[in-house]
Order: structure tokens, then C-alpha cells, then sequence
């Protein structure tokens, strides 16, 4: 909400199942679209061995063009000058996807990062396709350094929550 007194705002996200995320987003009166509205949790990936993570991938592989196809679509229509994500995923889509490459991208580490937590899919996002790598945190940033991206990519954004706002809200 704050960044909208800079900027145009829109949120894509993917498939919208998050209820209370979507009231936040009207409440706050940010722009935002549901590229594939889905029922019940979608999950991509996920944790396990190596061969049963590739496995529910594979079993997501269609979904998941499907998905790249409707999310270039949309955000043809929407033109932004930059996309943000917080997703290993979502920056996976980007940068594999011929249209969604050409828009600068920039990756939010919104975790406590520490070097060895960042996959190999995630160094290479930041290192040869982010735009720009917000961390939330010193220690996020030395992830990234670790992981070999250069520090003209680095920023950070330290606290980011509202505290004022939560406060209230708490009252």
C-alpha cells in the first residue's frame, strides 16, 4: 500500500485461494488479478527427496505452462516497467518464459536467508536474471553475496511492516 504513493500498483497472483490476502488487497484498494482462480491450496515442489520433488513437478509440469501462458497474458495487458516477486518459483516462470524475460525483474528474499538455504534455481535467478535482489536484512543480503550476486543488484529494505499500522490494527 505505501509503494502506491510512488508507483501504480497490481498484484497477479496465480491463483488467488488465500481469502484473507484478497480482502487485504480490496481493503487497501490495490489493484489486483487472479491469473487462474483455483479451490484449495495449490502446491509446486515441496519438500522430500530429491526423485519425489521432481516427481510432483512433473505432475504440475502441465499446470504450471498453463499457468506461464495466462500470466504473460495478463501482464501483456497490465505493461508494467517491472515485476517483483518473492517466489523462487514465480522467477522461475519469468525467466523461462520468452515475453516475461523481457520485463525487469526484481526478487524480494522476504526470508532469514542464510548461504546454505538458497537452492541452486535460486542463486541462479539472482545471479544471471533478477534486475535488482531486495533483502529484508543484512544476513539476506550476505545469502545473495554468497551466492554470487553482484552488489550493484543488492539493496535492502529493512522492516518493512507498517509497525504504526499493525499497532492500530491491534487495538
Amino acid at each position: 500500500k505505501r509503494l502506491q504513493s510512488y508507483a501504480q500498483v497490481s498484484v497477479v497472483d496465480p491463483f488467488g485461494t488465500s481469502e484473507r490476502y484478497l480482502k487485504a488487497l480490496k481493503d487497501a484498494g490495490i489493484d489486483h488479478h487472479i491469473v487462474w482462480p483455483q479451490d484449495g491450496d495449490q502446491g509446486i515442489g515441496g519438500y522430500g527427496n530429491r526423485f519425489s520433488r521432481v516427481c510432483r513437478l512433473m505432475s504440475y509440469s502441465a499446470c504450471m505452462l498453463q499457468l506461464a501462458q495466462r500470466t504473460s497474458a495478463l501482464v501483456k495487458r497490465l505493461r508494467p516497467s517491472v515485476i517483483c516477486t518473492n517466489s523462487f518459483k514465480s522467477a522461475a516462470v519469468l525467466a523461462f518464459h520468452p515475453y516475461l524475460r523481457t520485463i525487469p525483474a526484481c526478487y524480494y528474499l522476504h526470508n532469514w536467508y542464510r548461504p546454505p538455504q538458497m537452492t541452486r534455481l535460486g542463486r541462479w535467478l539472482c545471479r544471471k536474471h533478477a534486475s535488482g535482489v531486495i533483502g529484508v536484512s543484512y544476513a539476506t543480503l550476505h545469502a545473495a553475496i554468497c551466492a554470487g550476486v553482484p552488489w550493484d543488484k543488492l539493496y535492502t529494505l529493512r522492516n518493512p511492516v507498517d509497525v504504526e499500522m499493525v499497532k492500530e490494527a491491534a487495538n
